[in-house]
């Protein structure tokens, strides 16, 4: 199969952004206005996420990339290669009211250990699970992978 690349949607990390922003503005007033210290936990951590949605705008910062080998994950430009050797299934999830699609690692993968764990417990078994649909429907993204899962276990 064909190396296929997707990308976030640019105006989710727009509005993810903007609001940030305005949570900064609103730290900034109270701050200014009333003194109150929780000012600054507001300001901090909606800082903290226009740092993060910003970085995420920026071309390359963030992709999946399907290839005949496995897939690449890539937020605030950090890489993530996962071979196809190293999944036993992708499936459709929901962590509280978001839409995921989940990955169930195979038997053999013993990596990261505790944040498995705490997947699992939160996702019904699934070991981890992409931080975006990349602009796909959700369904349509854990069948596209599937099929790339499963025509490399025809290639092996």
């Amino acid at each position: 199969m064909a190396e296929i690349m997707f990308y976030p949607k640019r105006w989710k990390q727009l509005i993810y952004l903007l609001l940030c922003v305005a949570f900064v503005g609103i730290g900034v007033t109270i701050l200014i206005k009333d003194g109150d210290p929780i000012a600054w936990a507001c300001i901090a951590f909606f800082g903290l996420g226009v740092g993060v949605f910003g970085v995420q705008l920026f071309p390359g910062a963030a992709y999946l990339t399907l290839t005949q080998e496995g897939f690449e994950m890539c937020s605030l430009f950090k890489k993530h290669f996962t071979p196809w050797k190293d999944v036993e299934a992708f499936g459709l999830g929901e962590l509280g009211i978001r839409k995921m699609v989940l990955i169930k690692f195979a038997a053999h993968v013993r990596s990261m250990p505790v944040a498995r764990e705490l997947s699992a417990f939160v996702t019904n078994g699934w070991d981890g699970g992409l931080p975006d649909n990349y602009g796909l429907d959700y369904s349509e993204l854990v069948a596209l992978m599937n099929r790339y899962l499963a025509e490399s276990r025809l290639q092996s």
